[in-house]
């Protein structure tokens, strides 16, 4: 992901998104599962899940079997952070479509005001 300009096509692809849509999708799942359909390494799940997820005693153990299928419940505050999410992502989406349509009307303007000025002298 660049720092320059925010690509929301390459935020859609950053690892925490993409778990917090599985949790979404799937309530009960292993942690290979998850790493394995996301693109996720295991490492970086757990220092993800303490923030995503409201864990219980097991799932929060260092040794925890990553085999295992477990009830994964997410955190309130990962919710709204991603409905955030999804809202600036449909903000950016219309300002892009707002900018065709704006760039559609000038060219429309330019073509009416070009025909108005020969329909002047003919």
């Amino acid at each position: 992901m660049t720092t320059d300009k925010l690509n929301i096509s390459e935020l859609h692809e950053h690892p925490y998104i993409k778990l917090i849509e599985y949790a979404l999708r799937n309530s009960s799942f292993t942690i290979n599962q998850v790493c394995n359909a996301i693109g996720m390494s295991s490492t970086q799940f757990k220092f993800a899940r303490d923030v995503i997820f409201i864990l219980n005693a097991e799932q929060v153990r260092p040794d925890v079997n990553e085999n295992q299928i477990m009830d994964w419940q997410l955190s309130t505050q990962a919710f709204f952070y991603y409905l955030q999410y999804r809202e600036f992502k449909f903000a950016i989406e219309s300002a892009d479509d707002s900018k065709k349509y704006a760039w559609i009307a000038i060219v429309i303007s330019v073509v009416t005001l070009i025909a108005g000025v020969i329909a002047l002298f003919v």
